[in-house]
Parts: C-alpha cells; sequence; structure tokens
C-alpha cells in the first residue's frame, strides 16, 4: 500500500484550508517532505500534491498535533468500504434521477441515478456513497 496521503485528504483531517496547507508546503522549500505525481502533465496550480509519512510528521509537529493517530485515521479512511447492495423499493419518482431503496438492515434510502425508468421494483442493485449522497454504480441497459 502507498503509504502517501493526498493533500485533501490530510486538509479535511486537520481541518485546514487547501491555502494553508499551500502556505505550510512552500515553507518547507525543496525538502522530500511532499513529492508530485509524475504522471501528471497538468500546471504546477492543478497538480495532486501528495504528502509522504515525513512529511506529515513534520507538519504535525509544526500544528503541535499527535501525527501517528492522524496518518492512521486517513488510511483507514480511505478503507472504509462505501459500497452496499440494496432492493429497489420505488423507481417511478417524477424526477427520473431518483429512486427508493432499502438496505438489508431496512433502511429506505434515496439514490440518485442516470435514468430510473431502467429500474424495476425488487431488483437488486450496489450503490456506492460519496460525499454527496448515494448514487447508483451503474445502471441497467434495459429495463428487466
Amino acid at each position: 500500500m502507498n503509504d502517501n496521503i493526498s493533500e485533501k485528504d490530510v486538509s479535511e483531517r486537520l481541518g485546514l484550508s487547501r491555502d494553508e496547507l499551500r502556505t505550510w508546503r512552500t515553507k518547507c522549500g525543496d525538502n522530500p517532505l511532499y513529492i508530485v505525481k509524475e504522471s501528471n502533465n497538468k500546471p504546477e496550480k492543478l497538480r495532486k500534491w501528495l504528502w509522504t509519512p515525513a512529511g506529515i510528521n513534520w507538519l504535525t509537529d509544526q500544528l503541535n498535533i499527535e501525527s501517528n493517530k492522524l496518518s492512521k485515521e486517513i488510511h483507514e479512511k480511505k478503507e472504509e468500504k462505501t459500497d452496499q447492495e440494496v432492493i429497489v423499493t420505488r423507481c417511478n419518482f417524477p424526477n427520473q434521477r431518483l429512486i427508493q431503496v432499502k438496505t438489508d438492515q431496512g433502511q429506505v434510502l434515496t439514490v440518485i441515478c442516470k435514468d430510473n425508468r431502467g429500474f424495476r421494483q425488487g431488483v437488486r442493485i450496489s450503490i456506492k456513497k460519496d460525499k454527496n449522497g448515494w448514487h447508483a454504480k451503474r445502471n441497467p441497459l434495459f429495463r428487466q
């Protein structure tokens, strides 16, 4: 597993803005505390910065935060499983981008999909969670 952590994850866990992290990144200069993805031809402003464990330790020392706990939390967050198998309970919403599903635990969720006309009641689908809610991983090509 790669131990480098994206700057976005570091900013979310530390509660710092990306601008503050950018100033810390420029303070450490040419030290190998952070790296840039090599396969990236984007301008510097658009590159994805990855912090190494040494960079995380340096940053947490500067901010007086416990670094081992922070890096473990970030890696645990990345490994959380966000996919789930559910059953479609309602697919006839006027908004064609929504369906209603029921989890195995009995929880009813509203899921965003590309088009609800391909789904049928009682069909098992897989959904994933992101910061904007639940999304259907794949839409059926035709009605079943």
